[in-house]
């Protein structure tokens, strides 16, 4: 009697495969869209990317000196700051002393020169 009933019928026997067919194509379809308009629109992105960083101005010369400068002022007091700019003007000071003792110590010795 086994042989006379007869199995549910799940369609025709490639249907599930060509199925299977038709939606990786649509898949594959897909993704070749997505590529199609990514290089459509390529130039016109290249071309903002190049627009927008000729139009960036460059960081300044100064900007590493400006933020240790921030840095130094964060970290000390006013009195601290006040006899830190004290110290660098007498340094500023002894330099300019020292430039004007070569410079006459030279001339000193270009004259003794000159005229020995």
């Amino acid at each position: 009697m086994q042989l006379l009933k007869k199995k549910p019928k799940d369609g025709p026997v490639g249907a599930r495969d060509f199925e299977a067919l038709v939606e990786q194509e649509r898949a594959v379809a897909e993704q070749i869209a997505k590529l199609e308009e990514m290089i459509d629109e390529a130039p016109e992105r290249i071309r903002r990317e190049y627009e927008e960083r000729r139009s960036l101005m460059p960081p300044p010369d100064d900007w590493e000196d400006r933020q240790r400068a921030k840095r130094f002022n964060a970290h000390l007091s006013k009195g601290e700051i006040r006899n830190e700019h004290r110290y660098q003007a007498r340094s500023t000071l002894l330099f300019v002393l020292l430039v004007v003792a070569i410079v006459s110590l030279l001339s000193w010795i270009l004259s003794a020169l000159a005229g020995g």
